[in-house]
């Protein structure tokens, strides 16, 4: 009986343990999408501003950025292949369409098209976007 009774607990305490890891998880995850999703926000806003308080980028990719912003009036992204590993999520931030002021709807060239952007995973949360 006292067997059964500790076989119990365990379980029980093992059951708790897998649900607080999966809830954590999927906190995790709803914070990393989040996180994403304004980075897609802040391109679409033309927020240089934000996308500098929210990334580290180099002062190449600063100026690419502002030559866009002031180049065209609407610039649609998507974000794909998110991957997630214990110290860093990756995903693949791609320039889908860029419409001039005149309403030119312009291809994205191959070298804006495609950007990875990796995000390090720190004690309390996801860190600054990474591209």
């Amino acid at each position: 009986m006292v067997t059964a009774d500790l076989q119990t607990v365990k379980a029980t305490r093992v059951a708790q343990a897998k649900a607080e890891a999966e809830a954590l998880a999927a906190a995790e995850t709803l914070a990393l999408m989040e996180l994403l999703e304004e980075l897609q926000r802040s391109i679409a806003k033309r927020e240089l501003e934000t996308l500098k308080r929210i990334s580290t980028m180099s002062n190449s990719r600063q100026q690419m950025l502002g030559n866009l912003f002031a180049t065209y009036r609407t610039i649609e992204t998507s974000i794909g292949n998110v991957t997630r590993t214990a110290d860093k999520a990756t995903a693949i931030l791609q320039i889908t369409k860029l419409i001039r002021p005149n309403g030119a709807i312009i291809t994205p060239s191959r070298f804006l098209k495609t950007t990875k952007v990796t995000i390090p995973k720190e004690a309390d949360g996801w860190g600054l976007l990474e591209w």
